[in-house]
This record gives C-alpha cells, sequence and structure tokens, in this order.
C-alpha cells in the first residue's frame, strides 16, 4: 500500500506477486495489484485481479467498485452498474461507488437520476473520511469531484445558481479545475 501511495507501481506490483506466491487466498493482494493496474490503464488485467478478489471473499465491496469502474473504461457500462449496483447494496455508504453511477447517469444524459446519485455520493462523502486517497480536503468537506459533477447536472437541469455555487467552491479549492467547468461560468470573470 506505501508503494502504490508512493507511485512506485512495478515495486509495488513485485510485492503483491509475492504476497499472491505465498498466499494465493490474500484477496487484498489481488485487490491492490488490481488498484496499480487500474492506476496503470491496464483494465483488462485489474478486472481479472478484482474478479479474483471477488471470488474469495463475495462481499468486498470495494473490489466490486473498482471492477465496475475498470469494466466502464472497457465500455462494458451495464456490467459496470451491476457491480456499482452490487457495491452499494454491500456498503450503503459508499459514496465513491455512488459517484460513479452519477457519472453513468450523466454520460446517458439521465440528469434526474445523475442528481440523485450524486446527491446520495455528498451525503455520505463529507460525513466521514475515507481509508483510501480518494477523497480529498478536510472531514466534513464535500470532495472536489462531487461538487464539480453536481455543477454539470445542474447546469444541465438549468439550475444555473446551484451549478455556480458549485463551480465557485471547485475553483476556490482547485483553481487547476477551470477547464472542466462550462464556458458560460468562466465568462463571467470567475
Amino acid at each position: 500500500n506505501k508503494l502504490l501511495k508512493e507511485k512506485e507501481f512495478a515495486k509495488a506490483i513485485d510485492a503483491c506477486e509475492l504476497v499472491i506466491k505465498h498466499h494465493p487466498d490474500e484477496k487484498r493482494a489481488y485487490y491492490f495489484r488490481g488498484t496499480i493496474r487500474f492506476k496503470l490503464k491496464h483494465f483488462v488485467n485489474a478486472e481479472y485481479d478484482f474478479c479474483t478478489a471477488i471470488q474469495l471473499d463475495r462481499e468486498y465491496a470495494s473490489a466490486y467498485r473498482y471492477r465496475g469502474v475498470s469494466k466502464l473504461n472497457q465500455n462494458n457500462v451495464a456490467g459496470a452498474m451491476d457491480d456499482l449496483n452490487t457495491a452499494v447494496i454491500l456498503r450503503p455508504d459508499y459514496h465513491q461507488a455512488y459517484h460513479d453511477r452519477a457519472l453513468i447517469w450523466f454520460h446517458s444524459q439521465e440528469f434526474e437520476e445523475a442528481k440523485k446519485q450524486v446527491d446520495l455520493a455528498i451525503k455520505f462523502g463529507k460525513s466521514k473520511e475515507t481509508k483510501d486517497d480518494e477523497q480529498d480536503g478536510e472531514k466534513g468537506q464535500i470532495p472536489i469531484d462531487y461538487l464539480l459533477t453536481r455543477g454539470l447536472i445542474s447546469d444541465e437541469l438549468g439550475d444555473s445558481g446551484s451549478a455556480s455555487e458549485d463551480f465557485a467552491e471547485v475553483l476556490r479549492r482547485r483553481p487547476s479545475e477551470r477547464e472542466k467547468i462550462p464556458d458560460w461560468y468562466r465568462g463571467f470573470g470567475h
């Protein structure tokens, strides 16, 4: 895990493979190797590792989530949604999985459903800290990615006031996200 956080991907994969060699039933080794492969955009191999982790533990919500996002990156939207649904059934407060589902609905132009999902992501995401590095900001803050997604959804739903509030907060906390915000908002001197 330390090697993963330090982005020492080759060493991290070697460490996972060593654990797998000596402990082939260690679900976390497959999960971490899958996570590394996911970050390297090796989605087929990542999906394989998440499948193995799930075979070892059918209630491994994080493995379902990452397998779902791996499938999504391979254009398997239905498979992705199935895995994300399973993740939130297993862990009803799994905010990252709700956010992933919101993105799927958003890209499918199902904005009302996307809004429901991002609202759940925000509800659960700001109420606690996570064990991983996926939530930025301090405890109690809405993750920036969720604010951006909610702003984009609000924009599509014609709620420019709510969208503006979210975009302002995104730019305040992470100015580098400026290019992801619609031109109409950036054009107002923000």
